[in-house]
């Protein structure tokens, strides 16, 4: 298994931990990152998706991959495919820190069938 992969679950798993404990809203446990906004894109085709509803407080994401397995990069020179970029399999999370990989963010399908990216947006706005 990939170390892209490994980190992946693990990420996936501490997020939905901290969701359950409630840790990932500071009004319920301070010092911890703020959710600030979530959004879902699904392919509908072979193009390369791009997050698009990107808060401005926005600083780290969670993605989790549903559908298919994707090619994912974070670069807006490059467009992701299996020579270029990581893959991701159905049920894994992507961490991302920081802004400029936010934006960058671009996924394309494998194969035939359509993907859903679930995508958790944080701030590092926190209580201290």
């Amino acid at each position: 298994m990939s170390d892209i992969r490994v980190f992946s679950r693990v990420a996936g798993w501490l997020v939905a931990a901290a969701s359950r404990l409630g840790a990932l809203h500071t009004k319920n446990a301070p010092g911890f990152y703020r959710y600030v906004g979530q959004e879902q894109r699904t392919s509908a085709g072979t193009g390369a998706y791009k997050l698009i509803l990107i808060p401005n407080t926005a600083t780290s994401a969670n993605i989790h991959v549903t559908g298919a397995d994707i090619y994912f990069y974070f670069d807006d020179a490059v467009t992701p495919s299996s020579t270029h970029g990581d893959t991701a399999a159905v049920g894994d999370d992507i961490p991302i820190f920081g802004i400029a990989k936010l934006r960058g963010f671009s996924a394309v399908r494998q194969g035939t069938p359509d993907f859903t990216l679930k995508v958790l947006y944080f701030s590092e706005e926190r209580d201290e």
